[in-house]
């Protein structure tokens, strides 16, 4: 309990919504194998990248899957909503990966490294399941 407690911070937790994950599929590599190490089996990005034909590893502080420490599996992408009390973390953590990631620590937008072809890209998308 105490890990949990240690890497969960309540006001970390938001769930994304099923259209702010569709626009990213765009821009991975069709059958890739994606990391979501914030996320649960319940998850969007889960449900999402699994109907799409992506093979996806996800874990989460709240089943003892701490990001900090846990080994890196073997992955294309990086791919979830990290908590943002510890976004400098996470980023440190990112770069010392080395793997390109997408991360979604605002509601609105990506921060991604390695993947797309120009420094700034919009997608305009259509609020659906809310």
């Amino acid at each position: 309990m105490a890990q949990i407690q240690h890497g969960f911070n309540r006001n970390d937790e938001y769930y994304i919504p099923a259209y702010a994950v569709c626009p990213i599929l765009n821009y991975l590599k069709p059958a890739s194998t994606i990391w979501c190490p914030f996320d649960t089996e319940e998850s969007q990005y889960v449900k999402i990248f699994t109907e799409n034909g992506f093979t996806v590893i996800h874990g989460h502080i709240r089943t003892g899957q701490d990001f900090f420490s846990v080994p890196v599996p073997d992955c294309d992408y990086i791919i979830s909503n990290p908590p943002y009390s510890r976004k400098g973390e996470v980023i440190k953590r990112l770069y010392e990966i080395g793997k390109p990631e997408k991360r979604a620590p605002f509601q609105s937008g990506y921060l991604c490294s390695g993947i797309c072809e120009s420094q700034l890209e919009f997608a305009y998308i259509v609020e659906k399941d809310k």
